[in-house]
């Protein structure tokens, strides 16, 4: 089958955080590939020229300095934050006016529009208006809009979260409420490995990451001819990657992906021939992250967790009430012996799970337990390759007896054996959308 070219020169393509960054590297190389039309949306405001004190300053040793003095000048108090906050102001619209130079060089089309890509939907249709009327119909989205603000879990604020996980998940709502997906002939949406490994201090960045994986494919499902791909980058060669976050990546194994090579790359992703269904709609781009292997020689060993569960710490429980009371999902169960394993066991991953039983489930009612057990045997150890757990979760009763709660086995691999691949059919049959309702698997004795 022949496939369809998705972009022309007379294509129109909505960039949100494309002024800056690595997705601005994109869209320098897409424009040099074919100078179609772009509308750049970006929170850096470049409507005033630079001042007269930064013009001519590529140190940025030496910037800092003129901006101090400027502060001074101003009878302003010239802290540092005072003085990091200034020139990262002059930084950034340096770098937004050198965006759309490169673009325009190339001969294609480029409107600015400083605009956070998470206000209000009406705004964004306002403010969009002028540049579509003028430049014509968006054919094409590029999603890269995003921000960090790592930190342990533990230690994270609501704020923390809204202000890493609103650019990626309302960002891209409200770009399909401006360009819906049925008018569009591609959407790219720049994901991240940490969305699919996860990593420590970024659980809201992995968690809005994860969600655009999924949300690519059901906008695929629901529109079968836009080109939809979100793609899982690992860490590039530009910007914040430091050479001592270079090195803790080393660490790890993974290379950081160069700005050239993976600009190229979102190139060939948009501008190859695609037929309907011939490509994947999520792309992980980079090595995956290893840690050294733990050493797992010596006797086999027997581990004992204790953990306090409370449905005050855990809300979402309140969603899984089976009769009167919640009750602790079989998964998050086996999730939670799962992670307790692969930390024990740094370099190792959770493989398989065997013989898993609900012996006597977690209810969270007047008998809930103060603590639970979560207990550990190794049954097997093969140094470099792989542990086995015996595992089981109990708890003691009001009379101090053991209450067992659930039993399987684990295995932890240091390589995963490759995947297999199996097509299905998840098209439903004729006669076959009838669904099974939940509360009849408990009393038929399914479960």
């Amino acid at each position: 089958m022949v496939g369809k070219t998705l972009i022309t020169p007379d294509t129109l393509v909505l960039v949100s955080g494309g002024a800056r960054g690595i997705t601005a590297q994109c869209v320098i190389k897409l424009a040099h590939h074919i100078p179609c039309k772009f509308i750049l949306l970006g929170r850096t405001p470049v409507n005033d020229p630079l001042p007269e004190w930064a013009l001519d300053c590529p140190d940025d040793a030496e910037l800092k300095r003129r901006a101090m003095t400027r502060l001074t000048t101003e009878a302003k108090k010239a802290t540092p934050q005072a003085v990091e906050k200034l020139f990262r102001q002059i930084r950034a619209q340096q770098e937004v006016e050198t965006t759309l130079q490169a673009i325009r060089q190339t001969g294609a089309v480029v409107e600015y529009v400083n605009l956070d890509v998470t206000a209000p939907v009406q705004t964004l249709q306002k403010e969009l208006a002028g540049p579509v009327q003028r430049l014509g119909k968006i054919n094409g989205i590029i999603h890269g809009a995003g921000t960090l603000s790592d930190r342990r879990i533990e230690k994270k604020t609501i704020q923390d979260f809204e202000t890493v996980f609103t650019p990626k998940v309302d960002g891209l709502r409200n770009l399909l409420k401006v360009a819906p997906a049925g008018q569009l002939d591609f959407l790219v949406l720049f994901s991240s490995v940490v969305g699919f490994f996860g990593n420590i201090g970024q659980a809201d960045y992995a968690m809005a990451n994860e969600v655009l994986n999924k949300a690519a494919y059901q906008i695929k499902r629901d529109n079968p001819t836009c080109h939809v791909v979100s793609i899982d980058w690992g860490p590039w060669d530009f910007g914040m990657v430091t050479p001592e976050l270079k090195r803790a990546f080393a660490e790890r194994d993974m290379t950081v992906i160069p700005t050239d090579a993976g600009a190229e790359m979102l190139v060939k992703e948009i501008t190859s021939h695609h037929t309907v269904n011939d490509q994947p709609v999520q792309i992980v781009v980079g090595q995956l992250p290893t840690r050294a292997a733990s050493d797992i020689s010596g006797e086999l060993q027997r581990f004992e967790i204790r953990r306090h569960l409370s449905l005050d710490a855990n809300p979402f429980l309140l969603d899984h009430q089976i009769g009167l009371y919640p009750v602790l999902p079989a998964t998050c169960a086996a999730s939670w012996i799962a992670s307790v394993c692969e930390q024990l066991f740094p370099g190792f991953t959770f493989y398989q799970l065997e013989d898993f039983k609900v012996l006597k489930g977690i209810v969270f009612d007047e008998n809930l337990a103060h603590e639970h057990i979560l207990e550990l045997n190794e049954i097997e150890k093969v140094p470099g390759e792989k542990v086995k757990f015996a595992a089981r979760i109990w708890s003691k009763n009001k009379n101090g007896r053991p209450l067992y709660h659930y039993s399987l086995i684990v295995t932890l691999l240091r390589e995963m054996p490759p995947t297999t691949i199996h097509n299905v059919n998840l098209q439903p049959s004729a006669g076959t959308n009838e669904g099974i309702l939940g509360k009849a698997l408990y009393e038929d004795g399914t479960l």
